[in-house]
């Protein structure tokens, strides 16, 4: 995930550059237990300060408000 402008070592998103905001959410349904897991695990990856900091290091960074979940 690269925002235009600069390089995979160095990213610098051009001025302007329109990054959408995603929204995590778990789904209701009828899952098997290995399903629930690997969701929790992805939840709790994309949560996680390490991915804000590949975030970050992308030139991205969390939205407005964002709270991290406290364990």
């Amino acid at each position: 995930m690269i925002p235009l402008g600069g390089t995979v070592a160095d990213p610098q998103p051009l001025e302007g550059t329109c990054i959408s905001t995603r929204f995590l959410v778990r789904i209701k349904g009828i899952w098997s237990t290995r399903q629930l897991d690997a969701r929790e695990k992805l939840v709790e990856t994309l949560l996680s300060d390490d991915f804000t900091k590949i975030l970050e290091k992308r030139g991205l960074n969390r939205p407005k408000g964002f709270l991290p979940i406290k364990n």
